[in-house]
C-alpha cells in the first residue's frame, strides 16, 4: 500500500525500475512529460514518470472521481499533505498544454478551472517520499454522491472567480 512504503510512486514506477525511469525523463525533457500527464487519455508514456499536486483538495477529488468505480470497489482517496515547492516543477498547465488553446478558463466533470493558476494543478518527478511526516489528513470518497457534495460549493467559487475575472477584463 501506499501508506505502507510511506511514499507516493507515479504509476510508471510501479510498473519498472527507478533507473528506467530517471532514463525517460532525461530522454524526453520535463516540459514532454508533463504534456503527455496532462493528456494522460492520449497514452503517450508507457511509464509515467510524473504525480499532479492541487492546491485545493476539491481538484483532486474532481479529477480523481473520474477513475471512480463502484463495481470494482475503486475509491477516491484525498491525502492532504505538505509538499515543499522547491519539489514540485514549476509549471502552470497553460505552459505545458497545447499552444493552440489560448482559453484561459476550462470545465471539467462541471467545475471550472483556470489555466493560469499554479494552484490548479503542479507536477512532481519520481515519488513524494516520506509520506507519514507530510500526511495531515485522508479521506475516502465510497461514492459519487459524496464526491459532487465535497465539490459543490468549490464548483460555486470557481464559477463565481471565473465571472469576476470576465467582468474585470470586459472593465
Amino acid at each position: 500500500t501506499i501508506l505502507g512504503h510511506n511514499s507516493i510512486h507515479p504509476t510508471g514506477r510501479l510498473r519498472t525500475d527507478g533507473e528506467h525511469i530517471k532514463k525517460i525523463v532525461l530522454e524526453k525533457g520535463v516540459k514532454y512529460i508533463l504534456y503527455a500527464r496532462l493528456y494522460i487519455g492520449l497514452g503517450l508514456m508507457q511509464y509515467d514518470p510524473s504525480l499532479s499536486l492541487h492546491d485545493d483538495g476539491e481538484t483532486a477529488v474532481c479529477i480523481a472521481s473520474g477513475y471512480m468505480s463502484v463495481k470494482q470497489n475503486k475509491k477516491v482517496h484525498l491525502m492532504e499533505m505538505t509538499v515543499p515547492l522547491i519539489e514540485v516543477c514549476g509549471y502552470v498547465l497553460r505552459e505545458v498544454g497545447d499552444k493552440d488553446d489560448d482559453v484561459d478558463w476550462f470545465k471539467h466533470n462541471g467545475v471550472w478551472f483556470n489555466r493560469n493558476w499554479e494552484r490548479t494543478e503542479r507536477y512532481t518527478l519520481y515519488e513524494i517520499p516520506f509520506l507519514k511526516e507530510r500526511l495531515i489528513s485522508l479521506r475516502v470518497f465510497e461514492s459519487k454522491q459524496e464526491v459532487l457534495e465535497y465539490i459543490h460549493p468549490f464548483a460555486e467559487s470557481q464559477l463565481l472567480a471565473k465571472k469576476q475575472e470576465e467582468q474585470q477584463k470586459k472593465d
